[in-house]
């Protein structure tokens, strides 16, 4: 999965792998990609909080039916954002 943040390169993450980064309060643009599927999240930090985010790729109603027909079919992009807090 490709993801952006502000519109700025962040990480490209497969299965298990995770990204860090510090940012400045305010308000933040995250953009996925997985080559099927594209999604935004806007999103707000205060002044040292912390915010996790979990990136999910997921099969649709129909994935498995395409991909046994066609070899490839779509997949979905789930974002979960975490329990978020200040930093100590």
């Amino acid at each position: 999965m490709i993801v952006k943040l502000d519109g700025e390169p962040f990480a490209t993450l497969v299965y298990g792998r995770q990204s860090t980064r510090a940012v400045p309060p305010g308000p933040h643009r995250l953009n996925l990609n997985n080559t099927w599927a594209w999604k935004t999240l806007n999103f707000d930090l205060q002044p040292g909080e912390h915010a996790t985010f979990q990136l999910i790729n997921r099969s649709g109603r129909f994935t498995w039916f395409l991909v046994s027909l066609l070899g490839a079919g779509p997949m979905y992009i789930t974002i979960e954002r975490g329990p978020d807090g200040l930093q100590k």
